[in-house]
């Protein structure tokens, strides 16, 4: 059992959540910039498959002061949210959903 502490019931589902290691919160950097990692997953088309993700790392580090990353684990299935303020003050995201098969 874990629990969490905060001055509101967000704050303290937020802590809950983190040490329960259902929610990862951290700033975003890139997306895979080990160009051997995906070689190791694609054979042919890796070079094409790393300058996509370079076009989004570019895009969020370029246009946004801070990115953040929400990542939420539940056994099977991860959602990813990439989060980033413009100037004018509108939100922009990516979000990515992975699911699993557990096997133990």
């Amino acid at each position: 059992m874990v629990y969490g502490v905060g001055v509101s019931k967000e704050l303290a589902f937020e802590q809950a959540f983190q040490k329960a290691r259902l929610l990862e919160l951290k700033q975003f950097h890139s997306f895979y910039t080990d160009k051997n990692y995906l070689s190791d997953y694609y054979e042919e088309d890796y070079e094409e498959i790393y300058a996509k993700y370079e076009q989004v790392n570019k895009f969020f580090n370029q246009r946004f002061t801070e990115v953040i990353m929400y990542r939420f684990s539940f056994f099977t299935q991860e959602h990813i949210y990439i989060i980033g303020q413009s100037n004018p003050g509108d939100w922009v995201g990516l979000y990515l959903k992975s699911e699993f098969v557990y096997n133990p």
